[in-house]
């Protein structure tokens, strides 16, 4: 896992990362329903959907658009297993832990209160 700050940081080089940001239809839904609930949301998405060891479909589990968590986790590298693997530093082939998803969520939640402030 990566210092939050240094991850930032490091996506901001990143011409693809930085494109994503959220639509206007996906910034109403984050203010609706507020940052906490999505973010719970967040945790649900990553440990259905990224934290088994293979996941299904790795790499087209998360649409680029349509939901604040999936464009935030395109947007952090937290999309598939290969991402985690070159931004976090969290090898594939095993399950994610408990603080491995802590920490994916507390940098979905980063991104997202970025796009709300």
């Amino acid at each position: 896992m990566r210092n939050i700050n240094e991850l930032f940081q490091e996506l901001s080089q990143s011409k693809f990362r930085t494109r994503f940001k959220l639509n206007d239809r996906e910034r109403q839904y984050l203010t609706t329903k507020g940052l906490d609930t999505v973010v719970h949301q967040a945790e649900s998405f990553i440990k259905e959907k990224l934290a088994p060891a293979h996941p299904q479909n790795d790499g087209r589990q998360f649409p680029e658009n349509g939901h604040p968590v999936c464009v935030a986790l395109h947007a952090v590298g937290g999309s598939s297993r290969n991402n985690l693997a070159r931004w976090h530093a969290i090898e594939r082939g095993r399950s994610l832990d408990d603080l491995e998803v802590e920490y994916l969520v507390s940098v979905v939640k980063t991104w997202l209160g970025k796009q709300i402030s």
